[in-house]
């Protein structure tokens, strides 16, 4: 076996911290593992009121440029919503994006939009259509700044209504595991 084909170890951070929303306050864990070109973040969050939601990303960085973004997003009730987005090569920091959103119910969504880093985050813009041929608006601004996240996300749900919360999580603390493997 030669020293090049041995891959490194993943590394494993756990961060630990609070969070305020207009739902509510909680607190939340999140466990980042990166090997190679791919990275697994899995969120665990609790809201004041005892209610759990679960969120796991896998991201890979492709050969040709582009990002494969999957997730699965658990909420309080049991609920289940799948995510698969292909971020496209990035031109002067904008990625575009395409995939699907599978609901709960098993109706899938059309998401087509742009990513945007900026100097301390992203700026996202999606559209999504249903099988109804109805289309929603998602606007996220995300910025982090030392050991404070705030997420702005603002739009219209697929009914016209607006959509406009902020959220905010401090990181409390960050625990580097090492090599465990989760």
């Amino acid at each position: 076996m030669s020293l090049s084909s041995v891959t490194s170890p993943p590394s494993t951070t756990l961060y630990t911290g609070s969070y305020s929303s207009p739902s509510g306050d909680g607190t939340f864990a999140r466990v980042i593992q990166q090997q190679g070109d791919s990275e697994t973040i899995s969120t665990i969050r609790t809201s004041s009121a005892g209610k759990t939601t679960t969120n796991q990303t896998t991201i890979i960085d492709n050969t040709d440029g582009t990002v494969t973004r999957d997730s699965t997003s658990t909420n309080a009730q049991g609920q289940t919503v799948q995510r698969d987005l292909t971020l496209g090569v990035s031109q002067g920091g904008t990625r575009s994006v395409s995939g699907t959103v599978t609901d709960s119910d098993g109706s899938v969504d059309q998401v087509s939009g742009t990513i945007a880093a900026t100097s301390n985050g992203f700026n996202e813009a999606l559209s999504l259509s249903n099988s109804s041929g109805q289309t929603a608006t998602s606007n996220v601004a995300y910025a982090q700044a030392g050991s404070v996240d705030t997420n702005s996300v603002t739009g219209t749900n697929f009914l016209g209504g607006a959509i406009n919360q902020q959220t905010s999580a401090t990181t409390l603390s960050t625990l580097n595991l090492g090599d465990l493997v989760v």
